[in-house]
């Protein structure tokens, strides 16, 4: 099973300085600025997953596997045939690390 840090040790409201680089990290810039401070909670908590330094790379993986669809999936599958899936992530976007901290969002890439 995947540790996921959302929901529990690192939410938004238990460290909003680390969730908020994460959000500049991935441009989202007006939304820390323009967003009510439970607004925010929401938006980072429904759109990221949060995992610590200890949870393995394919665990991370599989988890975005489930959240992407399918078709997107294979696509960028097919794109990046010479990579794993997590280096594709990462190519991608889809997952960055602050602090040992790693997040996944399939909505919000770095790109």
């Amino acid at each position: 099973m995947v540790k996921q840090l959302t929901n529990g040790i690192l939410d938004y409201s238990h460290n909003p300085n680390l969730a908020n680089q994460f959000l500049f990290s991935r441009s989202l810039h007006d939304a820390v600025v323009e967003m009510t401070a439970d607004e925010l909670e929401n938006f980072f908590d429904s759109n990221f997953y949060l995992f610590d330094e200890h949870t393995l790379q394919h665990e991370i993986a599989e988890l975005a596997i489930d959240v992407l669809e399918p078709q997107h999936f294979r696509t960028l599958m097919t794109n990046n045939s010479n990579k794993t899936v997590y280096d594709m992530l990462v190519e991608e976007g889809f997952i960055n690390t602050i602090d040992c901290v790693t997040a996944l969002s399939v909505e919000y890439p770095t790109k």
